[in-house]
């Protein structure tokens, strides 16, 4: 099976899926998560998705975690994801929602300037639901599930734990 994943980070997803089997490579902007993955034997491309040639529907799983909302053109990489996925595969994709709060205090509380991992200028888009699954469907994504949110004890532990359940469902 191939799994595709998207900006990285410290590489927790795409150690599950070849884990569980999976031909998996990834894609990263920053050298620092790229030799992380790499000194872990994950096989990490630098940039992003649009500069990596993947063939035409090669891929049986796309897998982003928080990438969209950084992305000035988000739904360009909606319409590659759709473009490198099999028929029948499955793109996974967990970003921000936002449908009702009319500012940042009421979307994120009011301790939300010292939360460090709210960079607001690293955020470009956060979408309101239907907004997103408008454009998923328009490139011909069709949305199964959504969950609201993921618990788990660590950060690591969330994103392997999300993804064993997910990679077990294929």
């Amino acid at each position: 099976m191939t799994y595709g994943a998207i900006a990285l980070g410290f590489g927790f997803g795409l150690a599950a899926a070849v884990a569980h089997g999976f031909d998996a490579v990834g894609t990263e902007l920053y050298q620092g998560f790229i030799d992380a993955c790499r000194e872990q034997g994950l096989t990490v491309y630098p940039g992003t998705i649009e500069g990596i040639p993947f063939p035409d529907q090669s891929c049986q799983v796309v897998f982003l975690d928080d990438v969209l909302e950084h992305l000035d053109q988000p739904f360009d990489y909606l319409k590659e994801i759709a473009r490198v996925l099999e028929p029948g595969g499955v793109a996974m994709i967990h970003t921000w929602v936002i449908d009702k709060p009319t500012t940042v205090q009421a979307a994120f509380g009011e301790e939300w300037r010292s939360n460090l991992n709210l960079d607001l200028t690293a955020h470009t888009t956060i979408f309101p639901t239907q907004l997103l699954l408008d454009q998923l469907e328009q490139r011909g994504l069709v949305h199964v599930a959504a969950a609201s949110s993921w618990t788990a004890g660590s950060e690591a532990a969330s994103a392997i734990q999300f993804c064993d359940f997910y990679l077990r469902k294929i």
